[in-house]
């Protein structure tokens, strides 16, 4: 408990920073001007003060800007995917991909979420009436909201409107349901208006899948009848769209290509201190080798608890300051012509979002997919700068050069 408090307070610390230095530059501007004091004085406090002024200023200004971004974007990019039902966004590793759509897709489930439970309070009052009426439409549209509603409300642990084929966790510690291939083949259920987000699309449902199995005519359904459904929205990425089964790109409304990700607004200050005493810190690790190796480690655990721990909130404080900015190509369906698209092809956007996202996830979520993770590593190096026939031979397996 003591520890997320204490986390809480450094993440609104991060957050507020440059209001926070601003504020004694400012008290000090207002003391300059309303108190008497001796000229000296106040010719050196005036200078340092303009000084600091001159320095934080512009920071605060772009950190309203960011602030002002952010609120802008969440509200524009929930409205944009809310009539987009499937996409797909790719890029190379590291430029946002997989951040980008789960924030996202959490803005536009959290959006989902409150209209299921105006949905439900509205027909709630009235479920008996609907139940016994003769309306069968009505009798379904109240089964699934019902449905829905209290799977959720029964589950305060996840968070609400929300599949996900890697493993979330919001900053309420709710987690998410897993989503897995049974959902595309429509072997499982999803409540009613849920958003899936899948990553590497091209894993699950790849373009050289068989055509006219049924598993691939289920999920050729699914993409083509999400809204009729369950009402959902299904938000992918992958490495390169071309990869994805080719009856899915056919329903793909947006077609992303993210170019970047960069940070905005780190601090300066407290990022030199950390830098400064990590170096302090591995100095202990210098000159460790196979040589008494054991004793070596041992001696250089032994570092102030205290320390170490100062050094994990700094870094949590430097992570959680600032912005994110991404920068991406829309597209329409890449299949089909789409004239709406026609001009904004090459037209780079951005989205601000916040450093830590509205939700946790591991970028590293598929480790255990490395087929050699189990293998001890083998001490083998080059001898000569020119590469042998055996070195040829295991890097290229095959006898070309021979």
């Amino acid at each position: 408990m003591k520890k997320n408090i204490k986390y809480l307070f450094i993440k609104k610390l991060a957050e507020y920073q440059y209001l926070i230095i601003l504020i004694p530059f400012i008290a000090l501007s207002l003391i300059l001007i309303f108190i008497r004091m001796n000229l000296i004085l106040f010719l050196i406090l005036a200078i340092l003060n303009s000084v600091c002024l001159i320095i934080t200023i512009p920071r605060f200004i772009a950190w309203t800007y960011a602030r002002i971004r952010v609120k802008q974007d969440d509200k524009k990019y929930s409205e944009f995917y809310q009539c987009r039902r499937v996409c797909i966004t790719d890029g190379e590793p590291g430029t946002g991909k997989t951040s980008s759509n789960i924030y996202n897709a959490v803005n536009l489930a959290l959006s989902n979420w409150r209209k299921l439970e105006i949905e439900y309070a509205l027909l709630c009052p009235n479920a008996r009436i609907i139940e016994n009426s003769s309306d069968e439409e009505k009798k379904r549209h109240w089964k699934e909201v019902r449905e829905a509603f209290e799977f959720w409300a029964k589950h305060p642990n996840l968070l609400p409107c929300l599949l996900s084929s890697v493993p979330l966790k919001d900053n309420k510690g709710r987690k998410t349901l897993r989503l897995t291939q049974a959902h595309f083949e429509q072997r499982k259920k999803s409540p009613y208006l849920s958003v899936w987000f899948n990553d590497e699309i091209g894993l699950n449902n790849p373009a050289d899948g068989k055509r006219g199995t049924q598993k691939n005519l289920n999920i050729s359904e699914t993409g083509r009848f999400i809204r009729h459904h369950f009402d959902g929205y299904w938000l992918n990425t992958d490495q390169d769209s071309g990869n994805v089964a080719i009856d899915l790109k056919r329903v793909v409304s947006l077609n992303r290509t993210m170019l970047e990700q960069k940070a905005f607004l780190k601090p300066l200050f407290p990022t030199l201190i950390y830098n400064h005493f990590c170096n302090i810190l591995i100095k202990k690790f210098k000159n460790i080798n196979s040589e008494n190796f054991n004793i070596k480690i041992s001696k250089a655990r032994k570092v102030n608890k205290k320390y170490i721990s100062f050094l994990l909130d700094l870094n949590f404080f430097i992570k959680a300051s600032g912005f994110r900015i991404y920068r991406f190509i829309d597209k329409g369906n890449k299949i089909k012509a789409n004239p709406i698209y026609k001009n904004e092809n090459k037209l780079i956007k951005s989205q601000y979002v916040p450093s830590l996202l509205n939700c946790q996830y591991d970028d590293r979520c598929f480790a255990n997919s490395y087929k050699a993770k189990e293998l001890n590593i083998e001490e083998k190096y080059f001898n000569n700068l020119i590469l042998s026939d055996e070195e040829l031979k295991e890097l290229l397996n095959t006898n070309l050069f021979k």
